[in-house]
């Protein structure tokens, strides 16, 4: 941590990168996971700012073997979790060795937030790739929400296909 804590969290600063380093023995073996959190928090979570990538690297011996995790947040947050913003991709990479084999884990939040969850957007595909040696074997699971909401959890909108395809040794 690189910032001034005031009561709450983190009250004005900016932390630095999370891991930004070759670990040997831990989790992350080769790789350098990028920024946790890169902006100015205020009292709350985060205020005004923009959190950087969660994971840009590629690490060897952990959980993702061979591929990026992008964005966790890639947007400005103001007061609540994420005010205006787009929280860009949870996996979009292909992973070897760890819990996805080859395939794309789509855009876990693709929408503008306003003070609560998810005020108005789309939840896109949740998993919407091949896996081999993890969970999924071979299987293709759809959208997981894909409809816009408003104030609550889904004001209206349709949540989509949950698993459309054939699973093999994985849930």
């Amino acid at each position: 941590m690189q910032a001034v804590a005031k009561g709450g969290r983190v009250e004005a600063g900016v932390p630095g990168s999370f891991m930004q380093a070759v670990t040997k023995g831990g989790r992350v073996e080769a790789g350098v996971p990028g920024s946790f959190m890169q902006a100015v928090t205020k009292g709350g979570r985060v205020e005004a700012g923009v959190p950087g990538s969660f994971m840009q690297a590629v690490i060897k011996g952990g959980r993702v073997e061979a591929g990026s995790l992008c964005s966790f947040i890639q947007g400005v947050t103001m007061g609540g979790r994420t005010e205006g913003g787009v929280l860009g991709s949870f996996m979009q990479a292909a992973a070897k060795g760890g819990r996805t084999e080859g395939g794309v884990l789509g855009s876990f939040m693709q929408a503008v937030t306003k003070g609560g969850r998810v005020e108005t957007g789309r939840l896109y595909s949740f998993m919407k790739a091949v896996a081999k040696g993890g969970r999924v074997e071979n299987v293709v699971l759809c959208f997981f929400m894909q409809a816009v909401t408003t104030g609550g959890r889904v004001e209206a909108g349709g949540l989509g296909s949950f698993m459309q395809a054939v699973t093999k040794g994985g849930r």
